[in-house]
């Protein structure tokens, strides 16, 4: 999909102005980067499957700046973040991780600080998709993953997966994966706060 110049629109004239929805790209972090780059603490993928190194973000961490990571772009995919690599803070001021998804955000591997607070920040199921202000996506803590922020606060909020047919059929999910929050693995903020936050879809809305 190629928006370059693109000016398109979701007006309409003679009823409810809508929404003009781009496919996103799925990320995951691993031990390379491709498909994105970083301007900043900020990366923008730029392909499907982009992957980034947790060493890149490791690195922008302990030299004091803040990371965000987000699945919005012009892909063909739904918008999942998968940590596959172990992130670690072990340097450098306070600072915040923040992981935006359309929709699934899955943690695999242990995100930590050892050296001031780490702040970390998910977003799963951000934005709508389908029909009206449907919502999905988990956010999923694996029993292999885990966030260790040393005073810092943990914040995630996610969506589940009520409703299936339709546009939805191909988001489908089964057992604990319907979970708008879902944590298999250790939360230990150190004396910060921690929030989670589960949302309902029902039918075409997000309650």
């Amino acid at each position: 999909l190629d928006l370059a110049g693109s000016r398109g629109g979701a007006s309409a004239p003679k009823g409810n102005a809508g929404t003009w929805l781009i496919d996103p790209y799925d990320i995951t972090i691993s031990s390379s980067t491709n498909n994105g780059s970083w301007s900043g603490g900020t990366f923008t993928p730029s392909g499907d499957n982009a992957t980034i190194s947790a060493s890149d973000i490791n690195a922008l961490l302990n030299n004091g700046t803040s990371v965000t990571i987000s699945t919005s772009g012009g892909g063909t995919q739904k918008g999942s973040i998968s940590v596959s690599a172990a992130i670690t803070k072990t340097s450098g001021n306070d600072v915040t991780l923040t992981l935006s998804a359309d929709y699934r955000i899955t943690i695999y591997a242990a995100i930590s600080s050892t050296h001031n607070k780490l702040h970390f920040v998910a977003d799963a199921g951000r934005t709508p998709i389908g029909d009206g202000n449907g919502r999905i996506g988990q956010f999923n803590v694996t029993s292999t993953g885990s966030i260790s922020t040393n005073g810092g606060n943990i914040t995630a909020s996610g969506v589940n997966n009520s409703v299936t047919g339709g546009y939805w059929s191909g988001y489908t999910c089964t057992g604990a994966t319907c979970h708008g929050i879902h944590v298999d693995g250790d939360l230990n903020a150190g004396g910060g706060n921690i929030s989670l936050t589960g949302l309902r879809r029902t039918g075409g809305l997000t309650r």
